[in-house]
Parts: structure tokens; C-alpha cells; sequence
């Protein structure tokens, strides 16, 4: 697990309670790849990863693009706390936004293989992002 440090309201200590509480469960998860905390400024406050070919840095960059103008994308209940997944032809990537209202706003983004557990993953990062917020 890889943790940075960020200028909100989260404390570091924060993210790494939360992500050492589902750490292990997480890991077990049958395709399991990728996870990234990001900030609404695109930044990564924290990551983990098993494939080190995934570029987490890159896959946050193209995200934002996505979450940059929500009136453009207002077909897909972004704004509303939804969950895009992406199906793409080697992984599975989760993005998960919390509803508009919520403060800090923050990003979960998670990978599996195609034949991953991606719903279990998706079930997973509700539950980190429920500890981060309530934190």
C-alpha cells in the first residue's frame, strides 16, 4: 500500500485506518489488480496494487477527464453517487463518486482482471469509501 499525503480535510492516518481495515479482504478478492483514493483535484492520496503494469497515475489522469464537466455526462448520474464500470477487453475498472452533497470529495477507483470478482470489489469500495467519509 502506497499512501501520500494531500492539503484535505483527510488526514493520512485517516486513509490508512480505513485502508488496513479491508486490506486483506480486499486482496482476496479473485482478480483483484488496483485501488486509488484520489482527491477532487485528481490527485492520488492513496493506492495499492498487485499488477504493477497497471499505471494508476495514467488510469487517474484519463478519470478526470470523465468527472471534469458531470453537466456534459448528466446521461450518467455522475453527480448523483453512481458507479461507473468500465468493462474493457483485459480489466474491469470501478469508479466510484460520492453524492454531490459530500465533503471531502473524493474518488475510488478499483481494477480487476476480466475474470475478476469486480461486483464483490464494487461492494468493497462502497464499504471503504462509507469509512473514509464517516471517519
Amino acid at each position: 500500500m502506497i499512501l501520500y499525503i494531500d492539503e484535505l480535510k483527510l488526514t493520512p492516518n485517516c486513509i490508512r485506518n480505513v485502508f488496513k481495515k479491508y486490506h486483506e479482504e480486499i486482496n482476496r478478492i479473485a482478480g483483484y489488480q488496483a485501488l486509488a483514493v484520489i482527491s477532487e483535484n485528481g490527485k492520488m492520496l492513496a493506492s495499492d496494487q498487485k499488477k504493477s503494469e497497471i499505471n494508476l497515475s495514467q488510469l487517474v489522469g484519463d478519470m478526470d477527464k470523465l468527472f471534469s464537466s458531470p453537466d456534459r455526462y448528466e446521461f450518467l448520474n455522475i453527480n448523483k453517487g453512481e458507479v461507473v464500470t468500465l468493462h474493457k477487453q483485459d480489466s474491469i475498472v470501478l469508479i466510484i463518486k460520492p453524492k454531490k452533497e459530500t465533503i471531502p470529495r473524493i474518488r475510488l477507483i478499483g481494477v480487476t482482471s476480466v475474470k475478476g470478482n469486480w461486483f464483490y470489489l464494487k461492494m468493497n469500495l462502497l464499504k471503504i469509501l462509507d469509512g473514509i467519509l464517516i471517519a
